[in-house]
């Protein structure tokens, strides 16, 4: 797996971002009870004209401002090309990591049961990119390691893999 710039005639793309509502009402209700309780007990050091707690509150709250920014601008963008597969997380890398298809083995469109999102290593599954659980494809590299990227059009990817490499279904 190498690292590129996108080459070669695109045949799918897709751009995936964490959209889950609970995943939304999680954070915001974090970051929410975070303030509001550093607010409460400190109270009476702002009654008695301390800074400290409009301090602590500007950091706590700059630091809720960037993880909602990084969750929201976060996306894992899928491109097939008659290269191979291409994919990265935005913003964090500007090359994308590529497959080409002389390195994959194995193409198996499957379901992911693991409720882990982002980016993980999972003995079953290997390396695991994914934004929203369910299904996704797993490519079994010559090397013997394992990569699987979830997506949302499932069948989109599936028919532009498989224009390229053979393709097995594997959903239970």
């Amino acid at each position: 797996m190498a690292r590129n710039k996108l080459t070669g005639t695109i045949a799918f793309k897709e751009r995936q971002q964490f959209r889950q509502a609970w995943l939304w009402t999680l954070i915001f209700f974090s970051a929410v009870g975070s303030l509001v309780l550093l607010l409460v007990l400190g109270l009476d050091d702002l009654r008695k004209g301390k800074p400290g707690v409009l301090n602590a509150l500007g950091i706590v709250s700059g630091i809720h401002l960037i993880n909602l920014s990084l969750f929201y601008y976060t996306c894992l963008e899928t491109h097939v090309t008659d290269a191979g597969i291409f994919y990265r997380w935005r913003p964090f890398f500007r090359s994308y990591n590529v497959i080409a298809w002389s390195e994959i083995q194995e193409v198996i469109v499957r379901k992911y049961t693991l409720m882990n999102f982002g980016y993980h290593v999972s003995k079953e599954y290997g390396k695991v990119y994914n934004t929203d659980g369910g299904k996704g494809i797993q490519l079994i590299l010559q090397n013997g390691k394992k990569v699987f990227i979830g997506s949302q059009r499932i069948a989109a990817l599936e028919s532009a893999i498989g224009e390229f490499k053979e393709v097995s279904v594997q959903l239970k």
